[in-house]
């Protein structure tokens, strides 16, 4: 039995493919799969893969025509060791650092009630140099007056959170194989940047996340990723909705999903668009500041309205 399943989704990743099988050979946690499902690349990727396979015996090798990401991912866990205990979706493009599956995993096998578990990336570029990034560990949660962050350690990540501002990616995560089972497979129709936060939703829904403020990944931003993170808006609006309007959620549920929508609409943005207009004006965007302030005391003053009004609004993420 193979402990850990580690799927890794490649198309077009010939750059940095080869440094990224280097690194998880690198770990000191022996016990693992790799699943690469190179999804019709023609950069020549998966001949390195295969030129890796020959000194690699636990790295697995499928081709597939372009099919997207996330059939990929679904790809690979379906062909994975059904007997491993945790499994990892980890991106062609992104480096780990020696002891992150060990710490991952010591830190499951240590609290079986924890259904996945993930930790701080540092970040760097296409030529391996580091850059300033959003942290995955800002988590943000209901509060009486409004909302709080939660600190370092205090692992729990609700669901709250994630609702309110879910930026964990599937490279700093280690997901416990029945809690994946049950939360169900990546949602191929919700499309990029929505379909992984879909499924930590899922999880954190039926059981219990957690964060590792241990920097043990690398990850990677160049032109390809970079570029499509402009559709984040969109999708994640396109996620809200579609929880929303879900038919499977209980009706407790639906009602922890519909309030927890109210206070991010009300609570969570107009405190983000006021420290995003702060950040555009100590760098002297006077303009940029001016908007983002606008937009944050519009929407709260719509918020505001809509309770003494009894109703709340349900119009756009953004």
């Amino acid at each position: 039995m193979t402990r850990v399943s580690i799927v890794t989704p490649c198309y077009q990743a010939g750059a940095f493919i080869s440094s990224l099988l280097e690194s998880v050979s690198a770990q000191s946690f022996a016990d693992w799969e790799q699943i690469v499902v190179d999804d019709g690349s023609t950069d020549g990727s998966a001949e390195l893969v295969l030129g890796h396979q020959r000194c690699e015996p636990r790295l697995k090798l499928l081709r597939q025509a372009n099919s997207g990401v996330i059939a990929a991912r679904n790809r690979g866990f379906a062909v994975s060791d059904p007997e491993s205990d945790y499994v990892f979706f980890l991106d062609a493009d992104d480096l780990l650092k020696p002891d992150m599956l060990a710490r991952l995993v010591d830190y499951l096998d240590d609290r079986p009630e924890v259904s996945m578990v993930y930790c701080e990336p540092d970040w760097i570029d296409a030529d391996g140099l580091p850059v300033k990034y959003g942290s995955p560990g800002t988590r943000y949660v209901p509060s009486r007056r409004g909302v709080r962050l939660l600190p370092a350690d205090e692992p729990v990540t609700p669901f709250s959170a994630l609702f309110f501002w879910g930026r964990i990616s599937p490279s700093i995560s280690l997901l416990r194989r029945s809690a994946l089972l049950r939360a169900g497979a990546f949602d191929e129709e919700q499309g990029l940047y929505g379909e992984d936060l879909d499924l930590w939703l899922r999880v954190a829904l039926r059981g219990t996340i957690h964060y590792l403020p241990e920097r043990l990944v690398l990850r990677r931003i160049h032109a390809s990723n970079n570029g499509r993170r402009a559709n984040i808006p969109l999708q994640e609006s396109r996620l809200y909705r579609r929880w929303l309007t879900a038919a499977w959620l209980t009706a407790d549920e639906k009602l922890m999903v519909n309030e927890v929508w109210r206070l991010r609409q009300g609570r969570l943005l107009p405190r983000l668009w006021w420290e995003w207009g702060g950040d555009h004006l100590s760098r002297g965007e006077l303009v940029q500041a001016v908007a983002c302030y606008l937009r944050s005391w519009k929407r709260a003053a719509t918020y505001g309205r809509a309770r003494l009004q009894g109703r709340l609004p349900a119009g756009p993420v953004w």
